[in-house]
Parts: C-alpha cells; sequence; structure tokens
C-alpha cells in the first residue's frame, strides 16, 4: 500500500532538483543553491531506502534494477554524447568507448549518479535481506554499514549517500513509518534558522544530518496543509512518478539555456524558473506518457505503463 506523504515528499525533492539544475538558477542564487543541495538529495536517499522492497524472489528484484539500467544506461550515455559536443556541467569532455563504460559503470554523471547509487545500494540490501532469520536488526545494520562503507572506499558511491540510504533501510527494518518519526509541527524554525549557514550543514556532519531530517519534517508539514486538495494531488502524481523526472528533466534544463535570453527582463530570474520547471516536469511526463501510447514501455523500461 503506498504512503500518499511519501509520494507527496518525493515530489517536493525532485522539484528542488529540477530547480537547481537550471543553472541560471544556480548561479544566481548560489547561497540558496548550496542550502538546498544540503538536503535535497541525502533526503531522497532516505526515502529510497525505504522504500527498498526486498519481499521478492532474487528473480524478480534483479529483473527490476535491470529495468532501471537499461533506461539508465541510455540516457547516461546520450547525456555524455551531448555533452562531448556543447558545454554541460559536469559532462564528459569526450565521446568514446572507454568514456561509455567509465560513465555508466563507474562514474556516473550529470543527475543520473543518483540511479548509479541506488541500484548499487539496492542490490547490497538484497543481499543483506537474505540473512534475515540469521542476524538480528542490528548486526543486518552493521553489516549493511560495512557493505556502504566498501562501496564509498571503491569510489562507486559517496559514502555519505550510502549511510542516508542506510538510515531509510533501518526504518523499514525496524518496522517503523518513516512519517512517524519526522516532526513538522516544531521543524520550520529550527530549519529556517540552520538555513542561514549552509555551510556547516554538509555531508554527513551533524547539521546536515539536522538539516534533512528538518528539511522532510516541513514538507510533512506542507502535506498536511494541503491534503485533500488539487495542489496535493497534483504532487503525489508527480511524487509516483519520479523515475521519468529523474531520466527525462535533463533534457528540458539543458534546453532552457537555448530559451534564457527572452527572460534578460526579470533579472531575478524567478519568471524563467517558472515556465522552465513545469516544462521540465510536464515535458518529461509527456515523454513518459508517450512511451506507454506507443507500447514503448515494455522495451524501455520492463514494464506495460511506466506512469502511475
Amino acid at each position: 500500500m503506498r504512503e500518499q506523504e511519501i509520494d507527496f515528499l518525493k515530489s517536493v525533492f525532485i522539484t528542488l532538483m529540477i530547480l537547481f539544475h537550471l543553472v541560471y538558477i544556480g548561479d544566481s542564487y548560489p547561497l540558496l543553491k548550496e542550502t538546498v543541495y544540503t538536503f535535497h538529495m541525502p533526503a531522497f536517499l532516505v526515502i529510497s531506502g525505504y522504500l527498498c522492497n526486498v519481499k521478492k524472489k532474487a528473480s524478480r528484484f534483479f529483473a527490476g534494477l535491470w529495468w532501471i539500467f537499461v533506461p539508465y544506461a541510455v540516457m547516461s550515455i546520450g547525456y555524455a554524447l551531448v555533452s562531448s559536443m556543447a558545454p554541460v556541467r559536469g559532462g564528459a569532455e569526450e565521446f568514446s568507448w572507454l568514456v561509455v563504460l567509465d560513465v555508466v559503470f563507474i562514474h556516473p554523471i550529470g543527475p543520473y549518479w543518483y540511479l548509479h547509487t541506488l541500484m548499487l545500494l539496492h542490490g547490497l540490501t538484497f543481499g543483506v535481506s537474505c540473512l534475515e532469520g540469521r542476524l538480528s536488526v542490528a548486526e543486518r545494520s552493521v553489516v549493511m554499514g560495512i557493505g556502504v562503507v566498501v562501496l564509498g572506499l571503491t569510489g562507486l558511491i559517496s559514502m555519505g549517500n550510502g549511510v542516508y540510504y542506510l538510515i531509510g533501510v533501518m526504518v523499514r527494518m525496524c518496522g517503523l513509518r518513516l512519517s512517524s518519526l519526522l516532526a513538522p509541527r516544531i521543524a520550520l524554525i529550527p530549519f529556517v534558522c540552520l538555513c542561514f549557514f549552509p555551510s556547516q550543514t554538509k555531508g554527513m556532519m551533524v547539521g546536515g544530518l539536522t538539516i534533512t531530517y528538518l528539511a522532510m519534517s516541513v514538507a510533512l508539514g506542507m502535506y498536511h496543509l494541503v491534503k485533500g486538495t488539487r495542489a496535493c494531488a497534483l504532487l503525489q502524481y508527480i511524487g509516483r512518478n519520479t523515475l521519468p523526472l529523474l531520466l527525462f528533466s535533463p533534457i528540458f534544463t539543458f534546453a532552457s539555456k537555448l530559451y534564457l535570453p527572452l527572460f534578460s527582463f526579470d533579472p531575478t530570474g524567478i519568471a524563467f524558473a517558472a515556465v522552465s520547471v513545469p516544462l521540465a516536469i510536464g515535458g518529461s511526463l509527456l515523454i513518459a506518457h508517450t512511451s506507454d501510447w506507443l507500447h514503448l514501455s515494455p522495451w524501455f523500461f520492463g514494464k506495460k505503463e511506466i506512469i502511475r
């Protein structure tokens, strides 16, 4: 059974990701970008660990990973190709088979690092879940932690990202509901205060963990405020379909550079963002809908329909 508040939280953090992947917005508001980067993907990783469903047969579980890998690999290769021909921040400087192998398997580029990390950590989580019945929750958590450290030391993932994911997994292993651990009623004021000190809230420092927890709590508070409204239903729909947004939104954030001069009348960038973010979300979902309509989703996503 889906947890509607989790879908809402996912929509908030995926929207922030798209907003600050607009280079103009990130460059115009560096302090705000630094603050948002402190918590938006860490929160997404906590949620991803929490939602990892290991109650499946191995064949079905790894088939699910394969159908994340296929679109991930296709879009990563496309991103590498485009970035080798046009200036893309954090892209590939050249395009070759060695570069392709590197960006797909070892050093992912652009926003696709998240899917690379997700697949590795999902696989680790499933492997550790096989020890259920032989090891306690605490012991399995230690094994998971060792796995995260190994992946971090090899450079395949960021150690900090692995720890955030591990937190979500531990919540699930303990049989707790993630939303019940958040504190929306008291989070807003300390969250705003911490936002003024982004340099103190990075990574796995106590401040980083704290601001991520507070950001998730504030987002849950927003959910309670709009619950039952059309806006809430729309955001939950976005939260149910974050995979297409992760995959396809770079197409639109890159394209936004082409029409940026049209917004020279607004130095704040607000008008540009107000157009570009909905365009990236709507365009990504349209591509996914088109894939379903043309019956391409079984070949690209392993499902009859990717839109939920």
